[in-house]
């Protein structure tokens, strides 16, 4: 009697825990993981890379339109280039808004869906005895750990290519500002000046200095789109290699146990037929 009373009373005590723990992640832990205070610094590291990117994109635009002022079409093409830039800094700056969204999602996610379910596959785990849940249970929580800590960890590993470049944007962008000036200024020259060889060597003098700050801009671009979307998606699927490995899971391997779990009921079955 006491045998039983103590295995009847272990397997109450391993639903209890389940339970207790889902009613955690839902009501505590999902509330720590969406609040914005508890992604403060990666907010924060996101804003600024969003700041800079704005700046930049201000600038693409802004010496485009002063190199316009050029006379003639030998300004067109560096124009037409620089706002395609701009569509480039574009695509960046929604990048960094999906990375924002996902801290948010990801920690719902995880604290709300995949921990809670698992519980409760873990419950019915202990009555069925089937392979297959703790094979899905393992896959959920390792896929939802790895989920939240993706944004993180691709925000500092991003910080740490893009620490080498915080001062070239500042420069980038004062740069910009005077060269507009100098463009709009020798534009107004051009046109009151008589001088055939004069304006030549003012057109060049344009054109080159509004070829160095693309040039500038390009490479800061190819920064941006390597921390701002090439490293969060070899973080993803790092994770995502990593989720497989720890699991060992494929098609194959998560439809075997439902096959070994019917193949024994139906022999049961049959066992009990033929008595």
């Amino acid at each position: 009697m006491k045998r039983i009373e103590r295995i009847y009373g272990n397997r109450w005590a391993k639903v209890v825990i389940p339970i207790v723990i889902a009613l955690i992640s839902i009501f505590v832990l999902s509330k720590i993981a969406v609040s914005p205070a508890f992604h403060a610094k990666t907010i924060e590291a996101l804003d600024a890379k969003n700041a800079d990117v704005m700046k930049l994109t201000a600038a693409s635009t802004s010496i485009s339109a002063a190199i316009t002022l050029i006379p003639g079409d030998v300004g067109l093409p560096i124009a037409e280039r620089l706002m395609d830039l701009s569509s480039w800094f574009i695509l960046v700056i929604c990048a960094i808004y999906i990375e924002k969204y996902l801290l948010i999602i990801t920690g719902f996610i995880t604290f709300v869906i995949f921990i809670p379910v698992s519980c409760v596959l873990y419950i019915a785990n202990l009555f069925f005895k089937n392979p297959v849940f703790h094979t899905i249970i393992k896959k959920l929580i390792t896929l939802g750990i790895a989920s939240f800590l993706a944004v993180p960890m691709s925000v500092q590993i991003s910080n740490m290519i893009e620490n080498t470049y915080n001062d070239s944007v500042e420069n980038t962008v004062a740069s910009t500002s005077e060269i507009t000036e100098s463009l709009e200024e020798e534009a107004k020259s051009f046109r009151i000046s008589d001088m055939i060889a004069n304006v030549k060597n003012g057109i060049s003098g344009a054109v080159d200095k509004a070829t160095t700050m693309m040039n500038q801009m390009i490479e800061y671009l190819a920064v941006m789109i390597v921390t701002s979307c090439v490293i969060p998606l070899s973080v993803l699927l790092f994770f995502i290699w990593l989720v497989r490995m720890v699991c060992n899971v494929n098609s194959k391997n998560l439809a075997d146990p439902w096959v070994a779990y019917i193949s024994e009921r139906g022999n049961k079955s049959s066992f009990l037929l033929r008595k």
